[in-house]
């Protein structure tokens, strides 16, 4: 049977009944991991174990670890290693943004919505096919949602609807979501949101997840293309916004931010050389991830060369005017460290902070309307992501530049490494 989406102890499913409840894992069995083992191996009847196993994967994800490969080959263990690569099943809801921001630019690195929006709820499959009533219905309602999501995402949102237990329900709509990230975007855009909606406490992950895969989908689709492929990204962005236009009008703007940012993160990912008039033709809501993203290749390729922070700047504008530009290959660890979190939130202080979304994943600083500062603080965030350079002198360097979001810029990195490496900064 094939490996299906896991989420709880379905398969403890009596015929037509509720969840049986786990056994309670030992004494501090939840913060030793050996303590964990052993009142694993306590257990001989297999679906008790299984359920006590996943209990302990949801209570203490970090110390279960391996608890796994203590089931019984076949679906409860398929289950559980599945579970154990789905973060968000075993992670706290994610907190609303704070309130009160004043200034341009999203308050959080994923889009999150404000207030737990309301969609239609899709009618209940009355005619599940060939799930049966029993254990296994919940695993094959959502490998059936999954099937179906790309043909006919209203039929998976149905088989969805089916499914009694809140959470596996809510993941059901979330891999749904997840299957139409690779096809027909501008057709299904708004019907993978709404998807990604009723997922309720996954939205986020979802909205988040899902708007980047099918962004960077879109652009690798393009590779090549050439001039073609400009409107066809432009067309993406105007579904985007319209799909969060009527649904989540508040985050139409940072949707539409964080899909180029997706979009020009894969496009320079592929490309082996730079056309001068890109900055040219691309949309103004582009430009932003255009220069953070080229000063995150431009350190990559000569990060080891002996430069101030005005000298990058300098270089960066030169590599920005030139046409034809080689670029070298962009090595996949050097990707990872450009997807590297950062700033993700809010903290007290931040709302008057003009913010811009970073290499999709994180957030940056936004100099709007000042193009060298604004380079300079793409240029700073580059330099903590850059195994060519160590950031210090830039970041030094920084804090003491004469606008005011560079030198904030500089100080948060400073900051932010410096716990990387030895905890928070001392006082004063």
């Amino acid at each position: 049977m094939p490996r299906l989406t896991p989420l709880l102890p379905v398969l403890l499913l009596a015929c037509g009944g509720e969840p049986s409840a786990p056994p309670a894992p030992g004494p501090h069995a939840e913060q030793d991991p050996a303590g964990q083992r052993e009142a694993v191996l306590a257990v001989s009847d297999p679906l008790e174990r299984g359920a006590l196993v996943l209990e302990m994967l949801r209570s203490s994800p970090q110390t279960a670890r391996g608890l796994c490969e203590l089931l019984q080959p076949g679906l409860v263990q398929d289950y559980c290693r599945q579970l154990e690569q789905r973060p968000h099943l075993t992670a706290p809801p994610l907190p609303r943004p704070a309130p009160g921001r004043t200034a341009p630019g999203p308050a959080s690195a994923q889009l999150r919505p404000s207030e737990e929006k309301a969609v239609p709820a899709a009618a209940p499959d009355a005619d599940p096919g060939s799930c049966a009533p029993g254990a296994e219905r919940v695993a094959c309602l959502s490998l059936a949602a999954r099937t179906l999501a790309q043909r006919d995402p209203a039929q998976a949102a149905a088989r969805c609807a089916a499914i009694g237990i809140p959470q596996l329900r809510m993941e059901c709509y979330f891999t749904a979501a997840e299957q139409l990230a690779n096809r027909r975007f501008l057709e299904v855009y708004g019907a993978a949101t709404d998807l990604c909606l009723q997922a309720r406490r996954f939205a986020p992950q979802c909205l988040s997840h899902h708007g980047q895969r099918t962004a960077q989908s879109l652009a690798a689709s393009l590779t090549g293309e050439g001039e073609q492929a400009l409107p066809v990204l432009v067309q993406g962005a105007d579904t985007v916004r319209a799909a969060f236009q009527a649904r989540l009008p508040e985050l139409a703007d940072d949707a539409v931010s964080r899909y180029w940012s997706a979009v020009i993160m894969q496009l320079l990912g592929e490309t082996t050389s730079l056309s001068g008039d890109l900055e040219e033709r691309l949309p103004p809501a582009a430009i932003p991830h255009l220069h953070a993203t080229l000063a995150l290749r431009l350190l990559a390729m000569e990060g080891r060369e002996a430069r101030g922070l005005a000298g990058w700047v300098e270089r960066l504008e030169q590599v920005l005017a030139t046409r034809g530009l080689p670029l070298e290959p962009w090595p996949e660890h050097q990707i990872s460290l450009g997807g590297r979190r950062s700033w993700t939130e809010d903290r007290p202080g931040d709302t008057a902070i003009p913010a811009a979304h970073l290499l999709v994943s994180s957030r940056r600083t936004w100099a709007q309307g000042d193009r060298a500062a604004d380079l300079a603080i793409c240029l700073l965030e580059a330099s903590v992501r850059s195994p060519e350079l160590d950031p210090g002198s830039l970041l030094a360097e920084g804090a003491e530049h004469d606008h005011a979001l560079v030198r904030w810029t500089a100080e948060r990195l400073q900051d932010e490494r410096h716990r990387r490496r030895k905890g928070p900064s001392p006082p004063g």
